[in-house]
């Protein structure tokens, strides 16, 4: 009988410790508010910057081109002080045919399709033709470009122009490449899906 009652005891004293610790008063453990002070005072406060509202737009040069997804502006500055914006956009294709037979194996169904450079001067002048852009496939295979309208555009400070170029493409990646002075200056990469 006595065992019961020493047993008794001890849990009733192992519950009245964590009940203790449960009531002390609030002042005797650091609060949320105190601990960010504290981690502040050891380490300094750090601002947290916000996002941008617009994304910043890429530079390039004659020295450093700047790599793309298509759909991005360049400001390019080229020599002798012609500093323009530059957009290539699209590809626009035109809808895949549809197939009078079932095809037994997934096809590779070329699909034609226009991009459009748009160009935006901002100082001094820029003449831009086909000659002036390439394109490659995923496999490094050249896509002949041909214009569609004005094989060139001429662009004085404060005007813009847009250059279009028809291609035919494959399934998967692609990239147009415009060259200045001999010198790669944007790269805009894009992908092809005929589904």
């Amino acid at each position: 009988m006595r065992s019961r009652s020493l047993s008794a005891l001890f849990v009733a004293a192992a519950l009245a410790v964590p009940l203790a610790a449960c009531s002390a008063p609030a002042s005797s453990s650091p609060s949320a508010d105190d601990s960010a002070k504290a981690v502040v005072q050891s380490l300094g406060a750090m601002p947290i910057p916000t996002a941008p509202s617009v994304e910043p737009t890429a530079t390039a040069d004659a020295k450093h081109g700047a790599v793309l997804a298509i759909g991005a502006p360049v400001s390019a500055t080229l020599p002798g002080g012609t500093t323009v914006i530059l957009t290539a956009l699209g590809p626009d294709t035109a809808p895949v045919p549809v197939p009078t037979v079932r095809p037994t194996a997934a096809a590779d169904v070329p699909i034609d399709g226009t991009i459009t450079v748009r160009v935006k001067a901002v100082s001094g002048s820029l003449t831009l033709g086909v000659g002036d852009l390439n394109c490659r496939d995923q496999m490094g295979h050249t896509v002949a470009l041909s214009a569609v309208g004005a094989s060139s555009v001429t662009v004085a400070a404060g005007a813009q122009a847009d250059l279009v170029v028809r291609g035919t493409f494959h399934a998967g990646a692609a990239q147009v490449t415009l060259r200045h002075a001999d010198r790669a200056l944007a790269l805009w990469t894009f992908n092809i899906e005929n589904d």
